[in-house]
């Protein structure tokens, strides 16, 4: 292991593409709360204010209700229908090329060996227009078949289980959170392994798993990163881990919207921060700022403990 000397020279020579990843996860973040706000309507707009300003009738509207009222405006209030699909499709195929671009960015030098080894598995002459036409076009098929069923019974499930937060309490809604996101990663991970037991001998002439140590390496790898293409490529958990949208989006469109209400009780910041972002007209952009923040702050201390430990 280097020391810390080493670690900290290594960074400033290096490009510091991973913090900048932080940068960019930190506008997109924001921006989607944004354009969600932009397409509701005043009275939704206004429930998520009085919530977040702890107004006398905020009692009435609590947090899971106005969630339920984003989450159909997105999707559509039947769950099998085109709408709900299509926009389920968009959002999965984003996330997932997302943070595969995210991963490039931290690791640039990887590309030219990731093109050759799905050159090589799919049988194609490799050139610069084969390089950057075939792998982009394989990683989006990829992500559609496997983040596209999976984000989508994952959007189903958070949609049953939104219908039961109402009649709970505290204590039990954080419960409802733990067990969603529980089933995010169990749907990720299932959809996964059977695409990859159905493709792969497709598209490699393979068997996605030789025995069952390869089976766990998998597990492994998927879970804490590891490789799809051999020894070069985006990790198994660029497919993995946009499954649990959902249910990270629940989780910081509550925890932020309580963290906001939190600084309102112990008066730290929110009559600045109300004045600045004006919580009142734009509740939704208020809320996806701090969510914004907390994704960012996660991102760079994983960079940062990443960067002391390798």
């Amino acid at each position: 292991m280097p020391d810390a000397l080493s670690t900290i020279t290594e960074f400033i020579i290096e490009p510091a593409a991973p913090f900048a990843a932080g940068g960019v996860l930190f506008g997109i973040v924001w921006e989607l709360f944004k354009r969600v706000e932009s397409i509701l309507n005043k009275n939704t707009k206004m429930e998520i204010a009085v919530w977040l300003m702890g107004l006398t009738a905020a009692e009435k509207v609590p947090w899971p209700n106005t969630f339920g009222v984003i989450f159909e405006r997105i999707f559509g209030e039947r769950h099998l229908s085109w709408k709900c699909f299509r926009t389920s499709a968009i959002i999965s195929v984003g996330l997932s090329c997302g943070v595969q671009g995210i991963w490039y960015l931290s690791h640039p030098r990887d590309f030219p060996a990731l093109a050759t080894d799905v050159m090589q598995g799919l049988g194609v002459a490799e050139s610069t227009f084969s390089r950057w036409l075939v792998v982009p076009a394989l990683l989006a098929f990829n992500a559609l078949s496997v983040n596209g069923v999976a984000d989508y019974l994952s959007l189903w499930k958070t949609r049953s289980l939104l219908k039961r937060f109402d009649s709970f309490s505290r204590a039990r809604q954080i419960s409802l959170l733990l067990l969603d996101t529980l089933l995010s990663g169990l749907i990720g991970a299932a959809v996964l392994i059977v695409m990859l037991m159905v493709l792969q001998p497709i598209l490699y002439k393979q068997s996605a798993f030789a025995d069952f140590d390869e089976f766990k390496r998998f597990l492994q790898e998927m879970i804490f990163g590891g490789y799809v293409y051999g020894d070069s490529g985006p990790p198994e958990s660029t497919f993995f881990y946009p499954a649990f949208f959902p249910s990270v989006w629940l989780w910081l469109y509550a925890g932020s919207g309580f963290l906001l209400k939190a600084a309102r009780e112990f008066d730290i910041g929110f009559k600045w921060f109300n004045r600045r972002f004006n919580i009142e007209g734009k509740p939704l952009s208020s809320i996806g700022l701090v969510a914004a923040a907390l994704v960012a702050i996660l991102w760079w201390i994983v960079v940062i403990v990443s960067l002391l430990v390798h």
